[in-house]
């Protein structure tokens, strides 16, 4: 159970981000690593998730 939130979290994460970083990607005025500044936050925050997951667990 705990497995698939996780993935709705990804798939979700995704596809709310993808129409700002398609707007963002090609945008010279940004910096070049705000994009994966978003993606790294969505992996952080599944990581975490992930880990209250199994300290619960034990």
């Amino acid at each position: 159970m705990h497995l698939y939130r996780l993935l709705i979290v990804l798939v979700i994460g995704g596809y709310l981000l993808s129409p700002i970083l398609e707007a963002w990607w090609p945008d010279s005025a940004s910096p070049w690593y705000r994009p994966f500044l978003i993606w790294g936050v969505l992996i952080i925050m599944v990581a975490i998730l992930e880990w209250r997951r199994r300290r619960d667990e034990l």
